[in-house]
């Protein structure tokens, strides 16, 4: 087990740890679909048109699909 990264940077402990499991795929039914679907678009051009900045868009949320295509935005 290596206890150095490739820049000469000692792992911290759980580091180390992590980096001997594995990372398994995740199964198919944990994956849903993006809804893109047409208020999601008109929101995104509405946002973008005005110049506004959303925390979601700033977080990098990955629900903001979710959210937008109900309408919803958090605005910084």
């Amino acid at each position: 087990m290596t206890t150095v990264t490739p820049e000469g940077r000692k792992l911290l402990r759980v580091e180390a740890r992590n980096s001997q499991t594995p990372i398994e795929r995740k199964p198919d039914w944990i994956k849903t679909r993006l809804k893109m679907g047409p208020q999601y678009r008109e929101l995104t051009s509405l946002v973008k048109s005005e110049g506004l900045h959303t925390v979601c868009q700033e977080a990098g949320c990955p629900n903001i699909y979710e959210c937008w295509e109900d309408r919803e935005a958090t605005f910084l």
